[in-house]
């Protein structure tokens, strides 16, 4: 074998051991940031004062796909609503977060002021926020309507044993 041949395998596996490096960093930075896409919004809340965070870790289906609220935060002008969407099917879409709303006891709706969304292999991690103002009810009804799918969650306000 020649220079020639010798150098060409040479950098064509410096080259592979590169990029395998590069995805090894990549995948490993995916994992340790689990709560990519919501930090941002999360130092705003905490702009506005003290901020509540309530798991909640409830589902609805939408065809093959399913739709989980991860948690609430609360602060005294906003509700931060931090969900999960899981697609099994084939022909992936996004979510469309804005057709949620949020539907109080006395009727009252609450159409959402914002939000984002981080693609994963699987699916979407995401937020959407609901701005508000006054005391907030002990729970709410989180309502997804869209089409043909409706879906309804019925989401805490408060922590346990907290009232307000």
């Amino acid at each position: 074998m020649s220079k020639l041949n010798y150098a060409q395998v040479f950098i064509r596996r410096t080259i592979i051991v590169l990029l395998g490096f590069m995805l090894i960093m990549h995948f490993s930075d995916q994992w340790k940031n689990d709560r990519r896409g919501i930090n941002a919004p999360l130092s705003e809340l905490k702009g506005d004062g003290p901020v509540t965070k309530i798991k909640v870790g409830r589902s609805f289906n939408v065809d093959e796909d399913t739709f989980t609220v991860d948690e609430v935060y609360l602060s005294s002008q906003t509700v931060l609503i931090t969900y999960s969407y899981r697609s099994r099917s084939i022909s992936k879409w996004s979510f469309p977060a804005m057709s949620l709303k949020l539907i109080m006891p006395a009727g009252r709706q609450w159409s959402p002021g914002g939000g984002g969304s981080s693609g994963m292999n699987d699916g979407q991690r995401g937020y959407i926020t609901f701005d508000h103002t006054g005391a907030l009810p002990s729970t709410a009804k989180l309502v997804y309507d869209l089409y043909d799918r409706h879906a309804e969650l019925e989401l805490p306000l408060t922590k346990a044993g907290e009232s307000k």
